[in-house]
């Protein structure tokens, strides 16, 4: 293996006994909504890493939207635009 090989230096140990740590390719990925436009696959996918990040789901409905009068993502991104404080509709 070449000393230019990443994994050459992920696999190596330093002097000091610290072991390079490998990157997480699992993680998780928080949808972000100015990425979507449909405001029901953005909730699906906000369900979906709320179960990987080991939180509860359940917590994130359509309904909880519509209280707010929020029925597409254009509203969301205003809503969050205009209400920096109001935390109530993220994760």
């Amino acid at each position: 293996m070449k000393t230019t090989d990443k994994q050459y230096w992920e696999q190596r140990a330093r002097p000091d006994g610290f072991m390079f740590q490998k990157e997480e390719s699992n993680m998780a990925q928080k949808p972000v909504a100015s990425e979507y436009t449909d405001l029901k696959e953005y909730i699906k996918d906000k369900k979906e890493y709320a179960r990987a990040m080991g939180k509860n789901p359940n917590k994130v409905a359509l309904h909880y939207y519509k209280e707010q009068g929020i029925y597409s993502i254009q509203d969301l991104l205003d809503h969050r635009e205009q209400n920096p404080w109001a935390r109530g509709l993220d994760l």
